[in-house]
Parts: C-alpha cells; structure tokens; sequence
C-alpha cells in the first residue's frame, strides 16, 4: 500500500533535488536567511510586519537553520521535503478516494509538475503551501473513513 507513495515520493526528491544548486539565493530567499539570525521578539515583529504569509513557513525555518546552518543547500531542502510529502501523500489521498492507479497517476504529475518542482527549489513557503492543502484532506478522508 506504501509502495507507490514512496516512489513517486522519491521522484519527486529526485526531480525537486536536480539542479538545487543551479543559482544562488534571490532577494527574498536571502531575507528569510537573514531574518532568521534575529532574536524572537524581532523576528515574530518583522513576521508580522512584512511576512505575515511566511510565517508558519518562518517560525519552522528557524529553528532548521539553527540545526543544520545557512547553507543554500540546507535551507533549501524543507522546501524539497515538503514537495515530495504532498506527492507521496497524494497517492494515497487518490487511492482512498477512487483507486490506486489514479492516486498514483495523482501523485506522479503532482511531482512532475514544473511550478511545484521550482517552488521546491526556494526557500520560501510554496511547497509547503501545496503540503498544507493535501494534508487535512489526508486527515479528513481518514477520519472520516476509520471505523468509530
């Protein structure tokens, strides 16, 4: 039942991986960089102020740029993780909702698609934007599918 979601959780990895480091870090990458080096208290004001649709993207950034550090590569990878869940995720949603050739057909042109691989690409809130919206309905066919 896994299976599927895995690889195509995997081609998307690999298609969102390819060419990572193809460029560096355009304006509004390098500001959430910078704004994560801030103090809390200014850097919850600077979310308020100016990256109000970042912010749960930010206030989970931080603490991963504080593990891992600020290397373009490492803080692009959440964004990576982020695509290749919703494709695998998607598999099964599809699967649970029609069948399972159709939720892998689901996830496969989720991953394939060529503004959820360059989103992955930025350290900004794309992909996990594309996560948000296949998780709670993961969450809500599940509920509402398990025997109470």
């Amino acid at each position: 039942m896994w299976l599927p979601a895995c690889a195509v959780g995997g081609v998307a990895a690999v298609l969102c991986l390819f060419r990572l480091d193809r460029r560096s870090y355009w304006t509004d990458e390098a500001f959430n960089v910078v704004l994560v080096r801030e103090d809390w208290g200014t850097f919850l004001r600077t979310i308020a102020k100016q990256e109000p649709s970042q912010a749960v993207y930010l206030v989970l950034f931080n603490p991963w740029v504080a593990l891992v550090g600020e290397g373009e590569w490492l803080t692009w990878l959440p964004s990576v993780v982020a695509a290749a869940l919703a494709a695998a995720l998607l598999v099964d949603l599809g699967r649970r909702l029609f069948d399972a050739r159709i939720g892998a057909v689901a996830g496969v042109l989720l991953a394939c698609n060529a503004a959820v691989v360059e989103g992955s690409q930025y350290t900004r809130t794309y992909s996990l934007a594309v996560l948000a919206a296949v998780v709670p309905s993961e969450l809500y066919l599940r509920a509402r599918l398990s025997p109470d």
